[in-house]
């Protein structure tokens, strides 16, 4: 007769690896140590969407790198935390640890598991930069060539689930960081406008905060002002057709002194431009400005 086999198990064993180990022990004392409660809320994308086609369409002629949807929040995050001082902060027992700078943890998914490196200093880097200092510290975290030096220190965390169509979630903090980010993914939503209900593309924002170390409305309001930074996306279409004309401008006017200021032309257009590149809005000042000098300048354009 012949032997037997034994029956296939309904399941398989197998032990964590120590990396796993690490995520669940700080997880665990995530949750267990600290009174977190997450905040929910969206805007309307419309502009920030249109703002990446347009830097994807002048990508060649701005020197723009691939800024993603992602590179704009974690840039947005970059310019408002600071004005709440208790989110961009570690709590250390009985010390709350106050950050004059932003330093940024980023949530990545990896083979190995969730990492979270850090980008220093995201408040001093363009949008440029910041899109692709972040790409190259997700690229070392998912290839698991990063330097543990680049995995601590951060003060504030942002970590993104909306390419995988999540609506909301409950993002955990990172001890001893206060506050994580999560960025949800875009829904179409109705809103009244002039009396008629219009749809718009709606980008939700989930921000889990530490009880202890500050209150609901503090954190509401970061995420209230997070979002009206990000919804009014500056509209690049203004100010291209500018600097297109003034590219042709071939002898500036030389710059001259009125008092303690310096007046120059081309200085001008250059600071603006630049700025301009690096995802700062302009201020309609400026923008006046510009149009006035291609008024200006015009005998020299075609």
């Amino acid at each position: 007769a012949p032997e037997a086999t034994a029956p296939e198990a309904d399941y398989v064993d197998e032990k964590l690896p120590n990396i796993r180990k690490v995520i669940a022990k700080a997880m665990h004392n995530s949750l267990s140590t600290m009174a977190q409660l997450t905040l929910n809320t969206s805007f309307d994308a419309t502009k920030i969407l249109a703002l990446r086609e347009q830097l994807k369409a002048n990508a060649e002629k701005f020197g723009y790198g691939n800024i993603t949807l992602n590179d704009m929040i974690l840039f947005a995050v970059s310019r408002v935390i600071l004005n709440h001082r208790s989110l961009n902060a570690n709590y250390l027992d009985d010390t709350m640890r106050f950050f004059n700078t932003v330093n940024l943890g980023i949530a990545v998914d990896t083979d190995r598991g969730l990492l979270v490196p850090t980008l220093m200093h995201a408040e001093k880097l363009s949008l440029n930069e910041l899109s692709a200092q972040a790409k190259a510290l997700i690229g070392e975290a998912q290839k698991g060539t990063i330097a543990p030096d680049k995995l601590k220190n951060g003060s504030f965390t942002v970590t993104n689930l909306g390419s995988l169509g999540i609506e909301s979630f409950t993002p955990v903090i990172n001890p001893p960081q206060t506050g994580i980010l999560g960025v949800d993914t875009i829904t179409r939503r109705i809103k009244e406008v002039d009396g008629c209900d219009v749809t718009y593309p709606a980008m939700g924002l989930s921000l889990t905060f530490d009880h202890r170390a500050l209150d609901g409305a503090p954190a509401a309001k970061f995420l209230k002002e997070l979002a009206a930074c990000a919804e009014p996306a500056p509209d690049m279409a203004k100010f291209e057709a500018v600097f297109e004309l003034l590219s042709e401008v071939k002898e500036w006017k030389p710059a001259k002194t009125i008092g303690t200021r310096v007046y120059d032309d081309k200085a001008f257009v250059e600071s603006v431009r630049s700025q301009a590149s690096e995802g700062r809005p302009l201020s309609a000042r400026q923008l006046e400005f510009l149009v006035k000098m291609a008024v200006m300048y015009s005998d020299q354009i075609s």
